[in-house]
């Protein structure tokens, strides 16, 4: 026996088919899921099949212009049939396109607009829009406002609008359009009527319908909204007659008794008789008497205006208390008397209404109210408290203030007064009225002498606050007379002094607001003049000195050096600040230097002199402009 042996083998293949599949081992078609097997010789084909049911589902669709199919997101622009298959599902799509179209429309209106595609109706300008299938109408649309005026008239018979020209015979409400734009007439229209009147008269006629006055025969009409009244009117003058008169006052006219109070023209016709009345009246002059005073047993002089009339009784006029009136005549030749006045007889009234003004340290001004009848016033003050009063003077009518000075400051003070209607006939004096000074200046303080030469010197001292200036006296002490002099600054030059004498002097302040007060003397300062010295070399001079002093551009400094040594020259306001400075290298012996000051403002200054080895001196000068 040959005997072959062959090993058996196999393969598995695992396949999946929609509805059914063939086989290509053995071309077997196979319809159901299952495990198939296939033996050639000694080799097993092995299929593990799965069989899955086909489906399908079916779109129909239609679309304007365009279609995206969501199944597969394909867009499709002809109308047909389309299909997706996705596994063992397929997807048809039944699709019908219709072609996109539109049209549009252009319109204007007056405020809205009804679209007749969507019967919408529009309010404001825009462009709108209508859809119906793939068909879109267009609106572009303006609107314009409506606006309207109205215009009320009135007319008699009939009237022409100038709007349209046309005429209107009835009242009623008339309209005109134009565009967007309405104008309204209310219109109300009267028949036109007439009146006439026929009349005569004699001279002239007023018309009553008017009350116009007619001096001619004529035919006259008045317009009175659509009506007219229309006079005929005759006039017959047969005489007339003109009165040309001036009356001082209100003038009655014999013609008709009336009394007239005004110039003017005035006519009274009698019948056809015209009386023709040319009156001027002349005004009153205006005259007046005044009240007047007097004391006892003296004569007072009247009063009345204008000036050239005549009193009623004398003027002065001396007796008791009476009345009087005052009569003047114009040079119109028209005369008028006063309203009569009273004399008024009587001792001295008792002045009231004190009042002080002008209140300084030193002085004050006395008011009081005018009295009538009084000649003069007489003044007395004291200080509150003192025994006596002092006499203040007398001052003559109608003259009401006193000026007092003298006065001590910051004092209280009473003060009367009283009025005299003649010499020893006083009246009562006043009540007491108090008042008191004001502060006095003060005293100034710290006098000083510097610059003290042989026939001069500077005196300076404290600044005053609120000066106005300085009173300065000086004498030779113990002398019998002062000189004096004043100063708007704290310092003072005085010059022709005698050499190598002792002088004393003191000074006062007077001081701001007015009235200006003083202040008391200050306490007294002294100083001495220089010696006169002999004409020689600069070495017995002093060894610093300056000219002019006061000075006012240049200041001329001399100084004396006995070693060959640096030398410092300063210049200091009086509060100690520094304002210039000049360093001079090593000199020896006498040198001049100027110093130029213009720029300074007007006061006291003090140069110091001072060498290297400290040798050093100081003097004061003023500033002037």
């Amino acid at each position: 026996m040959n005997l072959t042996i062959t090993p058996n083998t196999s393969n598995t293949t695992t396949a999946s088919a929609c509805s059914s599949y063939t086989w290509i081992v053995n071309n077997q078609t196979y319809t159901q899921s299952g495990t198939y097997s296939s033996v050639s010789g000694c080799h097993t084909s092995i299929l593990n099949l799965t069989i899955t049911p086909n489906t399908s589902n079916t779109t129909t669709a239609s679309a304007c212009g365009s279609y995206t199919w969501s199944v597969n997101n394909q867009t499709y622009t002809q109308s047909g049939t389309y299909s997706s298959v996705s596994g063992c599902h397929t997807e048809i799509l039944n699709l019908t396109i219709t072609p996109n179209t539109s049209n549009t429309t252009t319109a204007s209106a007056c405020s809205s607009y009804t679209w007749s595609v969507n019967n919408q109706t529009y309010t404001q300008s825009g462009t709108y829009s209508s859809v119906s299938g793939c068909h879109t109408e267009i609106l572009n649309l303006t609107l314009t406002p409506n606006t309207s005026n109205t215009t009320t008239a009135s007319a008699c018979g009939s009237y022409t609008w100038s709007l349209n020209n046309q005429t209107y015979t009835q009242s009623g409400t008339y309209s005109s359009v134009s565009g967007c734009h309405t104008e309204i007439l209310n219109l109300t229209v009267t028949p036109n009527t007439s009146n006439t009147t026929t009349a005569s008269a004699c001279g002239s006629y007023t018309w009553s319908v008017n009350n116009q006055t007619y001096t001619q025969s004529g035919t006259y009409s008045s317009v009175s909204g659509c009506h007219t009244e229309i006079l005929n009117l005759t006039l017959n003058i047969t005489s007339s007659n003109t009165s040309t008169v001036s009356s001082c006052g209100p003038y009655t006219w014999p013609v008709n008794n009336t009394v007239y109070t005004q110039s003017g023209t005035y006519v009274n016709n009698a019948g056809c008789q015209q009386e023709v009345l040319q009156l001027n009246i002349l005004p009153l002059p205006v005259v007046q008497a005044q009240d007047v005073y007097a004391c006892q047993g003296s004569a007072v002089s009247l009063s009345g205006t204008p000036l050239g009339g005549v009193f009623s009784v004398n003027n002065p006029y001396t007796g008791p208390s009476s009345t009087y009136t005052y009569t003047y005549t114009d040079n119109n030749g028209c005369t008028a008397t006063s309203l009569p006045a009273n004399i008024i007889v009587q001792n001295a009234l008792p002045v009231t209404g004190l009042f002080v003004s002008n209140v300084g340290a030193n002085s004050v001004t006395i008011n009081w109210v005018s009295v009538q009848g009084l000649q003069w016033y007489e003044v007395r003050y004291r200080p509150i408290g003192a025994g006596s009063w002092t006499g203040g003077g007398t001052q003559g009518a109608p003259t009401t203030f006193k000026n007092l000075v003298g006065l001590d400051a910051a004092t209280d003070y009473e003060i009367e007064v009283r009025g005299f209607c003649s010499a020893g006939t006083p009246g009562p004096w006043s009540s007491t009225f108090v008042f008191t000074t004001g502060a006095s200046c003060p005293s100034p303080q710290n006098l000083n002498a510097i610059n003290v030469l042989a026939n001069q010197a500077t005196l300076t001292w404290s600044a005053v606050a609120n000066v106005l200036y300085y009173q300065v006296r000086y004498r030779i002490q113990g002398g019998n007379s002062w000189s004096s002099g004043t100063s708007n600054t704290n310092s003072k030059v005085i010059v022709s002094l005698q050499a190598n004498t002792t002088y004393e002097w003191q000074l006062r302040a007077v001081c701001l607001p007015s009235p200006y007060s003083n202040s008391s003397w200050s306490m007294i300062g002294d100083f001495s003049t220089n010696a006169l010295k002999e004409a020689s070399s600069f070495e017995q001079e002093e060894p610093f000195s300056i000219f002019p002093n006061p000075a006012s551009q240049i200041l001329h400094v001399q100084f004396n050096s006995s070693l060959n040594e640096d030398t410092h020259i300063a210049v200091f306001d009086l509060s100690g600040r520094k304002m210039k400075q000049i360093i001079l290298g090593p000199h020896e012996g006498s040198q001049q230097i100027d110093i130029d000051i213009s720029d300074l403002i007007q006061g006291t200054y003090l140069i110091q002199w001072k060498t290297a080895n400290s040798k050093s001196q100081q003097l004061y000068f003023n500033k002037v402009q």
